[in-house]
């Protein structure tokens, strides 16, 4: 799989290849490489909750926490893509107090769920 990690968008690549020579083609270079490490997004999700204020900055997380979901799934690990499915949609339903301790409650539950390979 490959991966797409910008300011735009975060995730797995979804393009394919054109058939054929492209006109106007939108994308000038090739931002896709290979899939990170999952313990690495995971990292970086926790840290990612420092910097998240008001609804733009839960809106960011949830973004992030739904691609590092499709991550898991990508590396097996379901119980770990449903934690951060759950968390996801439960954020971009909006909070009206502080979120961050449902948040680390669901990050801390994390390692528990991993499965050792």
């Amino acid at each position: 799989m490959r991966w797409v990690d910008c300011r735009s968008y975060v995730g797995p690549d979804r393009r394919v290849a054109p058939p054929g020579l492209r006109i106007h083609e939108r994308r000038r270079k090739d931002l896709a490489d290979q899939a990170p490490p999952l313990d690495r997004e995971l990292r970086h999700l926790r840290l990612m909750v420092l910097d998240a204020h008001g609804e733009p900055g839960m809106t960011l997380l949830a973004e992030r926490a739904s691609a590092v979901a499709l991550l898991a799934e990508a590396y097996r690990e379901p119980a770990i893509a449903d934690i951060l499915t759950g968390m996801s949609e439960s954020l971009l339903r909006g909070w009206h107090e502080d979120p961050r301790a449902f948040i680390y409650e669901q990050l801390d539950r994390l390692p528990g769920a991993q499965i050792i390979h």
